[in-house]
């Protein structure tokens, strides 16, 4: 009896010892020690399943300090990103040691060209032999971008992809696509290899990365777009000022050319109105376009006067039609470049009388075509 009685004390003892040596590990943070005595229906037994109790809840306590202080440093460095591409990277970087990843992908839906394209890739070698776009609905990427839901493989086949280190060349345990979605709107599908399936925390990790990284996907696409505006806007403003440099300069270079012809205008004019005999110009149509003050004189015409009047104006009646077939065949006679003679004449006041008559044909200037200088000079007296 005394002998049941020790065992029974030291069989106590021997369990309490174990059970704190537990409850040891567990304080020293090994969430995962192994309880005794759960299965036993005894005090031992309710103490160690209260143990056990306790355990639960601290794994999951610690699993979601992991989770949200994982998630706080991936934030804390997507917000240093400069590009969608530098974002990429870095949430590559940073997510892929969390999860023991091999090998990472990063595509950016283009949705103008209703496809995806590679913006980032980690821990791939063979970068050409990686596609670089997938079409919606093609491939693994593709069909997550238009699913917009994760696509999980398990235990894929050895002719899959591989992820290489230096020391090893193994096929991955899992491959996961997973949709990037903001405001309804799909951004951008992450493909990753795994050495080993996600765990709960994992997926948790990552349900709560996705929402984040698709918002600042979209605030540096934002700005993106702005800065393109910008530039556009600067590369327009350049142009137009240089537009307006050599509108600036062609309008002082034709005041320039507007006043040398005035100039030169003028100074043909002097020479006009200093000549002795009546000097005046016809078009092509043989209409008066200039006359000098002489001519003006000749004829008794006030000033201006004669522009614009057929040069039949001048010639008697009775010849005027000879007269407009004589000139129509001297303006358009190529040979004939000069011409003299004498005629009759006839004055505004009605009056015939003798002139002599100098024509020479002017090359065309402005667009009234080839005009013809006549001058004309009174010779009543010398008849």
């Amino acid at each position: 009896m005394k002998l049941l009685t020790y065992l029974a004390a030291w069989w106590r003892r021997t369990s309490i010892s174990e059970l704190r040596v537990a409850v040891d590990e567990l304080g020293a943070g090994k969430l995962d020690a192994v309880l005794p005595f759960t299965d036993q229906n005894n005090d031992l037994g309710a103490l160690a399943r209260s143990i056990a109790v306790l355990q639960r809840e601290a794994k999951q306590m610690a699993a979601q300090r992991w989770v949200k202080s994982s998630q706080s440093s991936i934030q804390s460095e997507l917000q240093s990103a400069t590009s969608q591409e530098d974002l990429a990277r870095r949430f590559l970087t940073s997510l892929a040691p969390l999860l023991n990843v091999g090998h990472a992908v990063f595509y950016l839906h283009e949705p103008n060209h209703q496809h995806v394209r590679l913006l980032a890739a980690y821990a791939f070698h063979e970068r050409k032999r990686l596609k670089q776009t997938f079409t919606l609905g093609h491939g693994l990427v593709g069909q997550c971008a238009l699913e917009r839901k994760p696509i999980v493989i398990t235990n894929p086949p050895e002719d899959y992809i591989h992820i290489r280190t230096s020391l090893a060349d193994t096929v991955p345990r899992a491959i996961s696509a997973l949709p990037v979605v903001h405001n309804d709107q799909l951004m951008a599908v992450v493909e990753l290899a795994t050495f080993d399936n996600f765990g709960p925390d994992q997926e948790a990790l990552l349900e709560s990365l996705m929402p984040i990284l698709g918002m600042n996907l979209e605030i540096l696409g934002r700005a993106r777009k702005t800065q393109e505006l910008l530039d556009e806007t600067q590369r327009q403003a350049e142009k137009m000022e240089v537009q307006a440099t050599r509108l600036q300069e062609q309008t002082v270079e034709m005041e320039v050319q507007q006043m040398e012809i005035k100039a030169t205008e003028a100074w043909f004019r002097e020479i006009l109105e200093s000549a002795p005999d009546g000097i005046l110009v016809v078009d092509d149509q043989a209409r008066i376009i200039l006359a000098n003050r002489q001519i003006e004189e000749i004829f008794s015409y006030p000033t201006g006067a004669l522009l614009g009047q057929p040069i039949e104006v001048l010639v008697p009646e009775a010849i005027r039609e000879t007269h407009v077939g004589w000139r129509n065949r001297f303006i358009h006679d190529a040979r004939k470049t000069r011409a003299q003679m004498e005629l009759r004449a006839v004055s505004r006041d009605n009056i015939e009388f003798s002139v002599e008559v100098g024509l020479a044909k002017l090359p065309p200037v402005g667009g009234r075509g080839a005009c013809i200088c006549v001058a004309v000079r009174d010779i009543t007296e010398k008849k």
